[in-house]
């Protein structure tokens, strides 16, 4: 549970880091902070709203979100929220490209952190586990899901930009990085009575 949570919180304030950095989000970002500025609401409102829809459209397929969903999309929120409230947006290009440069590793960090709680996903991998298990291949179905989230989230607006693409390009190493070295720490032994 804690590190869901933590990884929760990683990823709300990385992504805080890279909308404030105005060079591009995540595609999943590029739709939430589309449907924030289309209805008013902060942005982590909008990424629950838009998660729960998610989950309630999957569940018919036999895909339930369990209580590591919930954690997520509390955490994700209220630190996107948060962190945006106390970040000034930078003028510079160098202290926007130094929160984008910042932001990309921390959201990875927080996906590997929630990969190795393995008690929840977020609705993006709850729509691929749906493909997946109608033999859609993986990688098909998460490039047509990304795809997808983005082209919406362009077509409303959403903070789509060059770091778009970066993001998209650094996700999956450091992601894979960050699980290796997670991997690599061990839990504190306790000791015994």
């Amino acid at each position: 549970l804690a590190l869901a949570a933590g990884g929760g919180v990683l990823i709300g304030v990385g992504v805080a880091a890279l909308i404030r950095a105005r060079l591009g989000v995540a595609p999943w970002d590029v739709l939430t902070t589309a449907v924030s500025d289309l209805t008013g609401v902060s942005i982590g409102v909008a990424g629950a709203v838009l998660s729960v829809g998610v989950y309630l459209l999957c569940a018919p397929f036999g895909r339930l979100p369990g209580w590591g969903n919930i954690v997520l999309l509390v955490g994700v929120g209220a630190a996107v929220d948060v962190t945006l409230a106390l970040l000034a947006e930078p003028e510079p290009l160098a202290a926007r490209a130094a929160f984008y440069g910042a932001g990309v590793p921390v959201v990875c960090l927080g996906v590997a952190l929630v990969v190795r709680a393995d008690i929840g996903v977020g609705p993006l991998e709850m729509v691929m586990l749906v493909a997946t298990d109608r033999s859609v291949p993986l990688v098909r179905a998460r490039v047509l899901i990304e795809v997808t989230t983005l082209s919406v989230g362009w077509l409303l607006g959403g903070a789509l930009g060059l770091g778009t693409a970066g993001f998209a390009l650094a996700a999956g190493p450091l992601i894979a990085g960050w699980l290796r070295a997670l991997a690599r720490v061990r839990p504190p032994s306790r000791a015994r009575p």
